[in-house]
């Protein structure tokens, strides 16, 4: 009751409603901090602000704060001459960074060490025989070939073959063998064209054909006759100095052994001769060389005799005679011999010649010796003295061979002879 302006009572009535203040709270989060109403919060917590509800009361919230870190996350990578990041194409190595939403709401700084690499080039040069095979692609020409790989890094490999193609080689010669050829340890018997195959200095195949010819190894014998004048006898330097059969290998046009057997007959001629000479009658002379062509001659003048063609010949005239022997094609001719034509001995007219057999020496005495000459069986004249009318001569024989000789004796009074024998 209260006192109203008039001064009386006035009585109030109130009719009141009493308000409750109001709660509230809920949850958020931020990142790094968390601003409410001005207020900056920066760890995660209950936080509490009083407000005016509607009602007029108070109104109490509480703030379940829960504060958010952002996002770091860094990575390697390359790309080859450039990379792709988000659409952006980086041509360098460096770091690089990008800023993402995290699940959290967040930014997530994200971080790239990049590396930039470069494609590898590479070149080389190789050769084939006639193609080339590079990773199952065939060349048949010489050029520049490139094929991609991938290298180490992962980038591109360029490689360029450098490519010279060659040729067989193909040779050929010709050959010739005695008997057999031997090419290549290959031994071969005829005639005829062959091959091998070997190595070129370019590393191809190398054909070789071989043109062969074989050629046999001769014999052949021969037979000579020469006169045993012309010895010694050269052959192919072969010395002959006698009738005998030797050989030399000669080599043929072909290159093979050639065997050569010479025999080699020697005509020799008997250049002997018998002289009978008679005291009575002269001297004969007889060639002992038979079947030949005979032709005498007079030593003295050198002449031939005509009509004087056989093979005994009895003189005319004293005098020195030799014969010119003509067989199987040789000539020789036979030494000079004395032959007295006859001795004309003087009647009655006595030598004496002793001792008969005589050994050292021969004593002769006749009167008023001339001469004395001593001659063998052949009419050669061995001896001969010229004492000034001596009625005794001595002649000296003990180098005489022994035999029969003759003793002619010319004095004064006329000419004897007799024969006497030498032995020793």
């Amino acid at each position: 009751t209260f006192t109203a302006a008039n001064g009386c009572d006035s009585v109030v009535t109130l009719h009141l409603t009493i308000l409750q203040p109001v709660t509230y709270e809920f949850s958020d989060s931020g990142c790094e901090s968390y601003t409410w109403n001005d207020q900056v919060y920066n760890q995660s917590n209950d936080y509490t602000q009083t407000f005016t509800a509607a009602n007029g009361c108070d109104s109490v919230v509480t703030l379940h704060l829960t504060i958010l870190q952002p996002v770091t996350y860094e990575f390697s990578d390359s790309g080859c001459e450039s990379y792709i990041w988000n659409d952006q194409i980086y041509n360098q190595s460096n770091d690089y960074t990008q800023t993402f939403t995290a699940a959290n709401g967040c930014d997530s700084v994200v971080t790239l060490h990049l590396t930039i690499l470069q494609p590898v080039t590479y070149e080389f040069s190789d050769s084939g025989c006639e193609s080339y095979t590079w990773n199952n692609q065939i060349y048949n020409q010489s050029n520049d070939y490139t094929q991609a790989f991938t290298a180490s890094n992962g980038c591109d490999s360029v490689v360029t073959l450098h490519l010279t193609i060659l040729q067989p080689v193909t040779y050929e010669f010709s050959d010739s063998g005695c008997e057999s050829y031997t090419w290549n340890d290959q031994i071969y018997n005829q005639s005829d064209d062959y091959t091998q195959t070997f190595t070129a200095a370019n590393g191809c195949d190398s054909v070789v054909t071989l043109h062969l010819t074989i050629h046999s190894s001769t014999v052949a014998e021969d037979t000579l006759t020469i006169c045993e004048s012309e010895l010694p006898f050269t052959w192919n330097d072969i010395v002959f100095t006698e009738a005998r059969t030797d050989s030399v290998v000669l080599t043929t046009t072909g290159g093979c052994d050639s065997l050569v057997i010479m025999t080699l007959n020697v005509t020799h001629i008997n250049t002997e001769v018998e002289v009978m000479i008679l005291t009575s009658t002269g001297g004969e002379i007889h060639a002992l060389q038979d079947g030949a062509e005979y032709q005498w001659i007079n030593c003295d003048n050198e002449e031939w005799i005509a009509g004087a063609t056989e093979q005994s010949f009895t003189p005319d005239a004293n005098g020195n005679y030799a014969c010119i022997i003509t067989y199987n094609g040789c000539v020789d001719t036979t030494e000079c011999n004395f032959i007295p034509v006859g001795i004309s001995e003087t009647p009655g007219l006595i030598i004496s010649c002793y001792p008969n057999p005589a050994d050292n020496q021969l004593t002769i005495q006749a009167n008023r010796i001339q001469e004395v000459q001593l001659f063998n069986t052949h009419g050669q004249l061995i001896r001969s003295a010229a004492p000034v009318l001596a009625d005794q001569l001595t002649l000296e024989t003990a180098s005489l061979v022994p035999g029969t000789y003759i003793v002619q004796v010319i004095t004064a009074e006329g000419t004897a002879s007799q024969k006497v024998i030498i032995r020793h």
